[in-house]
């Protein structure tokens, strides 16, 4: 996305989980004008390239998923960014756009943290209630990319934070994840409810077969 930067999906849930850092939303839409002002003349890349480091460096690098968006073919929950060509426009409507962006993507973290919290902590030999955390992640990352392109990949990264909350150890985490979900859903469509089932069931019996 932005230089050195890492993709949202390239994360631990401990970079990016909001009970480890503090935000204060209100600066939000100051520090991103002077950021758009500063970049202001520069091809539309490099404006986003320079607001995005900018935000990193003010509030931590968790903030660079503020562009996960559906509209530029990345499979992310962000609605409120399109992509470069549709959402830069005039300084002031572009520094808008971003400072809601990032407040959606701030706010969508806060709900998967609080989406863990409700299964969590989560024995690995209770099927019933992984099946049910995985199956209810599936689902509200679906819904809030909104089965787009590649919401999978959203899909997949939610599950792999909700391992590693769960304290499923890290050289494990993309092998389950590849063998319950891999292949298994489609862009632009919202699965059957028989193949999110199946995916919870087959990663709950993978968690529990590997730990016997």
């Amino acid at each position: 996305m932005t230089g050195a930067l890492p993709y949202p999906s390239e994360f631990r849930w401990a970079d990016v989980d909001p009970a480890g850092r503090t935000f204060d939303r209100d600066t939000v839409p100051k520090v991103v004008a002077a950021l758009v002002g500063s970049a202001d003349g520069l091809a539309a890349h490099l404006l986003l390239a320079t607001v995005t480091a900018g935000l990193a460096e003010r509030y931590g690098s968790w903030t660079v998923g503020w562009r996960w968006s559906s509209g530029e073919d990345s499979g992310g929950p962000v609605t409120a960014w399109c992509c470069q060509t549709h959402s830069v426009t005039t300084p002031e409507a572009t520094a808008a756009t971003i400072t809601a962006a990032l407040l959606e993507w701030h706010d969508w973290l806060t709900d998967m943290a609080q989406r863990f919290g409700r299964f969590l902590p989560l024995p690995a030999d209770d099927l019933d209630g992984w099946e049910r955390a995985v199956a209810h992640l599936i689902t509200a990352v679906g819904e809030s990319t909104r089965y787009d392109s590649s919401w999978y990949d959203c899909c997949e990264t939610v599950l792999g934070w909700f391992l590693e909350a769960a304290g499923i150890e890290e050289s494990r985490r993309a092998d389950l994840i590849m063998y319950a979900v891999g292949g298994r859903f489609t862009s632009w469509t919202d699965p059957p409810r028989e193949s999110v089932r199946a995916a919870a069931e087959d990663l709950a019996i993978r968690i529990a077969v590997d730990r016997d």
